[in-house]
């Protein structure tokens, strides 16, 4: 097979999924030495945001496909239902928590994803500092997206009893970081540089003995929950009715397309 021939190398996934990666291989139908490898997954770990009914049925289809061409007909010949998908529906009351900035203490605030994505997120974001307890963890600037580090939640919660330390949420109220009570999908977690689990050479491996270099804080930080403290302009004093918010948005709105000079 020549050097520059396209060359895809999947692991195993739902057929959906495996159809649109299959597209990518010799888009163009130019060459006739393309090649297509898929890596069969078995066990419950190795599947992960897959249910493995799914992985089944396309590796069920891809034995029989085995050394066949891959092209739109013969995949589009190749009959497996689709499973049923249950999506949940917004109702009256998301809306309108939508639409609520008032920090909730119990840390339950509404998580539109599940409305906007298929399936789950179950990752979380941990970053790293140079501290050792809670009283140095306190005045710790925000992180930025350079510094996060995707982990399941699963994997995040072995490795907190492996290592035995705590993941440090920022609080909503007072902007600390303060040692959470639990880890949540979609959460940002601090972790000292102690605690390890991370490996400049493979990245996250959740192993305490990895030695942790954390990223310098930037001053522009912005990336983690805000604290409710630092929205002074919420708490004006005086109701602002929707007609009035409205306004004045369009007179923001205008003041800028005529300073960028937007409306010729």
């Amino acid at each position: 097979m020549d050097l520059d021939a396209d060359l895809l190398v999947t692991e195993l996934a739902p057929w959906s999924s495996l159809v649109q990666r299959f597209g990518r291989c010799n888009r163009h139908g130019l060459r006739k030495d393309s090649r297509i490898f898929w890596i069969s997954l078995e066990s419950d770990k190795a599947a992960a945001t897959y249910s493995l009914q799914e992985l089944k049925d396309s590796r069920g289809v891809l034995n029989k496909l085995e050394g066949k061409d891959a092209n739109p007909a013969m995949l589009d010949s190749v009959g497996i239902k689709e499973r049923t998908v249950i999506r949940p529906i917004i109702r009256w009351k998301d809306v309108l928590d939508l639409f609520d900035t008032t920090p909730d203490l119990a840390g339950n605030d509404l998580d539109v994803s599940r409305y906007i994505r298929d399936g789950q997120d179950n990752d979380a974001n941990v970053f790293w500092r140079e501290f050792e307890g809670e009283k140095d963890d306190a005045d710790q600037p925000k992180p930025t997206s350079e510094e996060f580090c995707s982990v399941a939640i699963s994997q995040l919660q072995d490795f907190l009893k492996k290592a035995k330390t705590k993941a440090y949420a920022r609080d909503v109220l007072d902007g600390k970081w303060k040692a959470a009570a639990a880890v949540i999908p979609g959460g940002v977690y601090m972790l000292p540089v102690s605690a390890g689990g991370y490996s400049t050479q493979l990245g996250w491996r959740g192993d305490p003995k990895d030695k942790v270099t954390c990223c310098p804080p930037s001053d522009s930080s912005a990336d983690a929950p805000e604290a409710t403290g630092e929205y002074p302009t919420s708490f004006l004093g005086v109701p602002v009715t929707l007609k009035q918010h409205t306004n004045n948005v369009a007179r923001k709105t205008r003041y800028l397309v005529q300073s960028l000079s937007l409306g010729k």
